[in-house]
C-alpha cells in the first residue's frame, strides 16, 4: 500500500553478487562487469573496489559519476564506518564538511579501530589490553547503532541547514542494515546482540532489523517528498545475507 500510495515501483529479483564491494562497484560502473568471482584477480585489489574507489583520484573513472558530472550534479555520500564513508575516503563528498585537520584525523582513527584490533591481534599488547581491563574504555568508542543508521544520519544532516535548491544533488546513501551484529529492534530501538546470533541462520536479530529498515525506508521517502516532490529515489539491496 505504501508503494502504491507513493507512486513507486517494486521489482522482484536476485542480487547479482554477495559482496558490497562488487555490487557498489558495478552500480557505479553501470555495468555487470564481474562474471567470475573466484578466478578474477580484480577482487584481490581492494584499491580498485568500493569504498576505496571513492577516493578523489579514482571516483571520476566511474561511468555513473561521469554522467552526473556532465549534468552538473553535486555528489554527496553518506555511509557507515565499515566498509567505509566519506570521512575516511573522500571529504569532498561529505554532507557536513569539517576543515579541521585534527578533528578529521581523530574521527578517522576512531572509525578505523578495527584495523588496530587486527594489527595487535597476535602481539603481547592484545593480552595486556584485555587482562588489564583497558578494553572496557574502548569498547564503545563509537556507536555502530548510530553510525550504521545512515538514513537517520542523512536526514539529521540535511533537515535544518541544508538547501536542496542549491542542487541538483545525487545522494549515495549506504544503509548498513539488516546486517550483523543486528543492532536494531523492530521499532528501531537499540538491540543488544546475544550468543544465539552466532548460532542461528535465520534468527530474530535479522528479522527485527529488517522490520526496522522498512520503517526507515518509509521515513526516507516521506522526507525526500517533503523536500522535492519531483525527486527520483532508487532503493536496492546490495547483496543477500550469507545464509548458505
Amino acid at each position: 500500500k505504501f508503494i502504491e500510495d507513493n507512486n513507486l515501483d517494486y521489482y522482484d529479483g536476485l542480487s547479482a553478487y554477495t559482496s558490497t564491494r562488487i555490487s557498489f562497484q558495478s552500480m557505479l560502473n553501470l555495468d555487470y562487469k564481474f562474471t567470475s568471482l573466484s578466478s578474477s584477480e580484480q577482487f584481490l585489489d581492494y584499491s580498485k573496489l568500493y569504498p576505496e574507489g571513492m577516493k578523489t583520484n579514482s571516483i571520476n573513472k566511474y561511468l555513473l559519476i561521469d554522467i552526473l558530472n556532465s549534468l552538473k550534479y553535486k555528489i554527496l555520500w553518506e555511509g557507515p564506518p565499515f566498509p567505509g564513508s566519506c570521512n575516511q575516503f573522500n571529504l569532498n563528498l561529505c554532507i557536513e564538511k569539517n576543515s579541521n585537520f585534527l578533528k578529521n584525523f581523530i574521527y578517522r582513527f576512531v572509525l578505523n579501530k578495527h584495523i588496530l584490533k587486527i594489527f595487535f591481534y597476535n602481539t603481547p599488547f592484545n593480552e595486556i589490553y584485555y587482562r588489564t581491563g583497558i578494553n572496557k574504555y574502548f569498547k564503545n568508542i563509537y556507536s555502530e547503532y548510530q553510525e550504521n543508521d545512515t538514513i537517520g544520519k542523512f536526514i539529521k544532516k540535511t533537515e535544518k541547514n541544508f538547501n536542496f535548491n542549491n542542487g541538483p544533488y545525487f545522494f549515495l546513501i549506504h544503509h548498513m542494515s539488516p546486517h550483523a551484529p543486528y543492532l536494531y529492534n523492530s521499532d528501531c530501538s537499540k538491540r543488544e546482540p546475544n550468543d544465539d546470533d552466532e548460532k542461528e541462520l535465520f534468527h530474530e536479530g535479522y528479522d527485527y532489523a529488517y522490520q526496522c529498515v522498512l520503517k526507515k525506508i518509509k521515513l526516507l521517502i516521506e522526507y525526500i517528498n517533503s523536500k522535492d516532490e519531483n525527486s527520483i529515489v532508487v532503493i536496492q539491496g546490495d547483496h543477500g545475507a550469507d545464509f548458505g
